[in-house]
Protein backbone atom coordinates (compact mmCIF):
# COMPACT_ATOMS: atom_id res chain seq x y z
CA UNK A 1 0.00 0.00 0.00
CA UNK A 2 1.04 3.62 -1.03
CA UNK A 3 1.76 6.42 1.69
CA UNK A 4 -0.57 9.36 1.11
CA UNK A 5 0.95 12.72 0.37
CA UNK A 6 0.02 15.33 2.62
CA UNK A 7 -1.77 18.48 1.00
CA UNK A 8 -1.15 21.84 2.27
CA UNK A 9 -4.79 23.20 3.01
CA UNK A 10 -4.06 27.03 3.49
CA UNK A 11 -0.97 29.58 3.15
CA UNK A 12 0.19 30.08 6.62
CA UNK A 13 2.86 32.48 5.79
CA UNK A 14 1.10 35.31 7.33
CA UNK A 15 1.52 39.21 5.62
CA UNK A 16 4.43 40.62 4.33
CA UNK A 17 5.95 44.04 6.33
CA UNK A 18 4.60 45.95 3.35
CA UNK A 19 0.94 44.32 3.74
CA UNK A 20 0.94 45.25 6.85
CA UNK A 21 2.05 48.81 6.55
CA UNK A 22 -0.38 49.26 4.02
CA UNK A 23 -3.18 48.89 6.01
CA UNK A 24 -1.62 50.64 8.94
CA UNK A 25 -1.69 53.73 6.41
CA UNK A 26 -5.19 53.41 5.82
CA UNK A 27 -6.61 53.20 9.40
CA UNK A 28 -7.26 56.74 10.14
CA UNK A 29 -6.41 57.25 13.77
CA UNK A 30 -8.43 60.96 14.06
CA UNK A 31 -11.07 58.86 15.07
CA UNK A 32 -11.91 56.74 18.27
CA UNK A 33 -12.66 54.08 15.84
CA UNK A 34 -9.07 54.32 14.01
CA UNK A 35 -7.46 54.66 17.19
CA UNK A 36 -9.14 51.33 18.50
CA UNK A 37 -8.50 49.76 15.20
CA UNK A 38 -4.76 50.97 14.73
CA UNK A 39 -4.11 49.54 18.66
CA UNK A 40 -5.70 46.01 17.27
CA UNK A 41 -3.26 46.31 14.87
CA UNK A 42 -0.53 46.39 16.92
CA UNK A 43 -0.94 44.08 19.20
CA UNK A 44 -1.53 41.54 16.39
CA UNK A 45 1.08 42.48 14.72
CA UNK A 46 4.13 43.63 17.01
CA UNK A 47 3.34 41.21 20.14
CA UNK A 48 2.36 38.25 18.12
CA UNK A 49 -1.28 38.15 20.04
CA UNK A 50 -3.52 35.84 18.88
CA UNK A 51 -7.38 37.32 18.22
CA UNK A 52 -8.51 35.43 21.38
CA UNK A 53 -6.47 37.53 23.92
CA UNK A 54 -7.31 40.87 22.30
CA UNK A 55 -11.17 40.53 22.14
CA UNK A 56 -10.85 39.26 25.83
CA UNK A 57 -9.10 42.42 26.80
CA UNK A 58 -10.86 45.08 28.44
CA UNK A 59 -9.66 48.62 30.45
CA UNK A 60 -8.66 46.90 33.34
CA UNK A 61 -6.00 45.19 31.46
CA UNK A 62 -4.45 48.62 30.99
CA UNK A 63 -2.37 50.64 33.53
CA UNK A 64 -1.68 53.76 32.01
CA UNK A 65 0.53 55.61 34.72
CA UNK A 66 3.04 52.74 33.77
CA UNK A 67 2.10 52.97 29.90
CA UNK A 68 1.26 48.60 30.29
CA UNK A 69 -1.38 46.44 29.32
CA UNK A 70 -1.52 43.38 30.77
CA UNK A 71 -1.94 40.14 29.09
CA UNK A 72 -2.77 36.93 30.97
CA UNK A 73 -0.26 34.34 29.57
CA UNK A 74 -1.11 31.22 27.79
CA UNK A 75 -2.09 28.09 30.85
CA UNK A 76 -1.00 30.67 33.38
CA UNK A 77 -3.34 32.28 35.72
CA UNK A 78 -1.11 34.53 36.02
CA UNK A 79 -0.91 38.34 33.60
CA UNK A 80 2.00 39.26 31.95
CA UNK A 81 3.10 42.71 31.10
CA UNK A 82 3.46 44.61 27.95
CA UNK A 83 5.47 47.98 27.50
CA UNK A 84 3.17 50.07 25.30
CA UNK A 85 4.26 53.01 23.07
CA UNK A 86 4.10 56.79 24.97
Amino acid sequence: MKGLRSQKYRDTRGRTVDQYRSVLAEIDRSTLLGKRDYAIYRLLWDNALRRGKIVSLDRSNFIPQESRLMILGKGTLESQSLDTVK
